[in-house]
């Protein structure tokens, strides 16, 4: 509901696809690779997903995402949020040329990214809000 143009690699942003390309990359996250197995013990409660490799967790989720209905498609995006490097795709997010500066956008967005996050119950499943409640409780 941004009141500007959003782009990713200088097209108009549709996240649907955009969460497509991330599903799509899976099998190629270096990170990924390497820690599999803590990866999907975090999202194997997800009955669509196949956990047994990862190619076989990519090929479920881009399934799903095709076919699924909005609240598997809701929980695959939180999943992948979870488990994948965003950082690539958050670089190549900008402004259409003609909007205001891409640097002041992108303060804006992760101040309604943190906003977000700050609002969820304590006993969220989101990933950060888990954490620092994980994080809290040690303490």
């Amino acid at each position: 509901d941004y009141l500007h143009t959003i782009c990713y690699k200088n097209n108009r942003l549709n996240l649907e696809s955009l969460y497509q390309i991330m599903a799509g990359s899976l099998s190629t996250d270096k990170n990924l690779q390497k820690n599999f197995n803590i990866a999907s013990s975090r999202i194997n409660y997800i009955e669509a997903l196949d956990c047994t490799s990862l190619s076989s967790l990519q090929d479920s989720f881009l399934k799903v995402l095709e076919n699924g209905n909005d609240d598997e498609k809701k929980q695959l995006i939180y999943a992948i949020l979870s488990i994948h490097q965003v950082k690539q795709y958050w670089k190549d997010l900008s402004l259409d040329e003609n909007e205001s500066s891409n640097e002041r956008f992108k303060e804006q967005l992760t101040l309604q990214i943190g906003q977000f996050y700050s609002k969820q119950p304590q006993d969220s499943q989101h990933h950060l809000p888990s954490f620092f409640n994980t994080l809290l409780t040690a303490v």
